[in-house]
């Protein structure tokens, strides 16, 4: 740090030269001088003495004076203010000059722009944005000054040289500049201008945008949500890259990905997807950061093909890294892969990742929850060996996870199908998911309850009567994804018929929240016991609900009620034939506490009969 007596020689040095210019120096420092770094000192140091020699009007453009400038050139001018700001973590010097340009509408060209937005953009943190408003000139965020947004005066100011610019001159570094430095904006009508402005500067470059220039312009680009100039600069940029005829290096063609990952599926964003996964065939230098960022900018493109194409070129560059993945670069590519149909691509990308994770480092607690909430949609053959993988690492760590992730590790290892290995993170698990248990709710208790199958040990048993007790709590299911993982969790080999029958009658009161997709996909999937059977009454009851739910959806100018109640049964009655079903297969009598009149229990004898037919 840099040592306030060695602050107050230099002062001394200073004064002795001019002691008004040291005055007016010394306002422009922040308070805090222990801020200043030892190795900036002699970079301090030579900005004093130059404030100390230069005239006295062309002092003004390096301390804060609201006077317009007088005898620099812009280029010095801009590279003292930005050289102050740089040292002092202030952007007052830097905001009233442009207040000045803006005030006199001084003309400036497309470099200069280029150039003014991409070194304020580096001033500002690499990662993450500030929410401080267009009036606040400082703030400290983490420990760290940062500038704020370009307010929209300025940014309008800018847009407006940048549309009444000549195209001819403009090459791709000017294009790189200007939207790099776009991510120190705020979302507004003049930031969408500005982009919607550099798109005829793109058709009309004559020069042949290198990747760095592209990877530049996408990234600055990043923060800008789906909207109509993004889409028509992206169509502009993809034929820059289509036609470029050399290679494009694994950190711009990943940077470029990573870029699109606000925009939404489009046939625009789908063409600039094709003509990067192309790019990634042949890039050198595509190591793990480049597979997390590639990853990262496929969430939510849903199943284009775009996307499989740049999955199964991710895949196929996998097996060839040869330096080790990180934690966070493995649950980045994991948790990208949530919300994207299942194909053989992306079994060929978890069966490859397998591997290096394996060889990986002790993951933390954060990584694992990513990773298993990306697993936990999948079926079987797709994550059996990245839930293996996983497992193991799970098995060597001494991680207290919440309840979401517990939720999903006993889900994805149930959906593995290994028993064994389901016994072993369950007993590693087993005092944690048994303080949790009543803060959980009603899918994830189904989630834990899939993994307690076979034989148990001891405090496995007591776990399982205590996730028994949470489900007769529990009562019934609220929506129709709860009641089909509840009646496909029956039909695992579960451990205990207290926690079978539980889920059960839940499931059975619950039955008029099933909506027809999820009915057909019980139907589909799971052809359920023998004849007279509990689980055969249930399947029945299933298709009766599957046919009221068809007849509802075909039927033409009536409402829900009347198509619902088609048969003559309220829901009273559906509810009495659900529970006389359920008890009689279990050898025993009950009734459910609602008067029922005669002409109704003639009915629901009737429609009871029908069902066994």
């Amino acid at each position: 740090m840099y040592r306030l007596s060695c602050f107050r020689e230099r002062c001394r040095q200073l004064a002795t030269s001019s002691p008004p210019l040291a005055k007016r120096f010394l306002s422009t420092i922040p308070r805090p001088v222990r801020g200043f770094r030892a190795s900036g000192s002699s970079e301090f140091f030579s900005l004093a003495k130059l404030c100390a020699e230069t005239p006295r009007h062309e002092t003004h453009n390096l301390v804060r004076e609201q006077e317009p400038s007088l005898g620099l050139p812009i280029v010095e001018e801009l590279k003292h203010v930005f050289k102050i700001a740089a040292l002092s973590h202030t952007a007052t010097p830097l905001a009233k000059l442009l207040y000045q340009w803006i005030q006199t509408d001084r003309d400036l060209d497309l470099k200069l722009v280029g150039s003014i937005l991409k070194q304020y953009a580096n001033l500002r943190p690499p990662r993450g944005r500030t929410t401080m408003n267009s009036e606040a000139l400082m703030k400290e965020r983490n420990g760290r000054f940062t500038l704020p947004l370009l307010g929209r005066k300025t940014v309008d100011y800018f847009t407006r040289k940048v549309e009444n610019a000549d195209c001819k001159g403009i090459d791709g570094t000017t294009i790189g500049n200007i939207l790099f430095g776009v991510q120190a904006m705020e979302d507004s009508s003049e930031t969408r201008r500005l982009v919607e402005a550099m798109v005829p500067k793109l058709w009309s470059c004559e020069d042949q945008l290198d990747p760095v220039d592209i990877s530049t312009s996408l990234y600055g680009l990043r923060f800008l949500p789906h909207c109509s100039s993004m889409q028509r600069f992206i169509e502009a940029l993809t034929v820059h890259i289509e036609e470029y005829p050399g290679e494009f290096d694994g950190k711009s063609v990943s940077l470029s990905l990573y870029s699109l990952r606000l925009q939404q599926d489009s046939m625009t964003s789908r063409r600039c997807l094709s003509a990067l996964a192309q790019r990634i065939q042949n890039a050198p230098g595509f190591g793990p950061q480049c597979v997390s960022n590639a990853m990262l900018g496929l969430r939510g493109k849903g199943g284009a093909s775009s996307t499989h194409q740049v999955i199964a070129e991710v895949a196929r560059k996998i097996p060839e890294i040869e330096e080790e993945f990180t934690s966070q670069a493995i649950s980045n590519t994991l948790i990208a892969i949530k919300y994207i149909d299942q194909t053989v691509v992306i079994r060929q990308l978890l069966d490859n990742m397998a591997c290096k994770i394996r060889n990986t480092k002790p993951m933390t607690i954060q990584s694992f929850k990513q990773c298993f909430s990306g697993l936990q949609h999948f079926e079987k053959a797709t994550i059996k060996k990245a839930v293996e993988s996983l497992s193991e690492k799970l098995l060597r760590s001494s991680h207290e996870f919440d309840v979401n992730t517990l939720a999903a590790i006993c889900k994805c290892v149930s959906t593995a199908g290994d028993m064994h290995l389901g016994r072993r993170v369950l007993e590693h698990l087993n005092h944690q998911l048994d303080d949790c248990v009543y803060e959980m709710d009603r899918s994830q208790i189904i989630d834990v309850a899939t993994i307690l199958r076979g034989k148990l040990s001891r405090s496995s048993e007591a776990l399982s009567r205590k996730i028994s007790k949470r489900i007769a709590s529990l009562n019934s299911f609220e929506t129709s994804g709860e009641v089909r993982n509840a009646i496909i969790c029956i039909h695992l080999p579960m451990h205990g018929r207290e926690l079978r029958n539980a889920i059960r009658g839940a499931a059975l009161r619950s039955l008029r929240n099933l909506n027809i997709h999820d009915a057909k996909e019980i139907c589909k999937k799971m052809r359920l016991g023998k004849k007279g059977s509990s689980l055969g009454e249930m399947h029945r009851l299933i298709e009766a609900r599957l046919m009221k739910l068809n007849d509802s959806s075909s039927s033409v100018g009536g409402n829900a009620e009347s198509c619902r109640r088609k048969d003559g049964l309220g829901e009273t009655e559906e509810m009495q034939l659900e529970w006389n079903t359920l008890n009689r297969s279990e050898g025993r009598c009950f009734r459910i506490p609602v008067p029922i009149s005669e002409p109704q229990v003639t009915r629901l004898e009737a429609s009871e009969r029908q069902l066994r037919v």
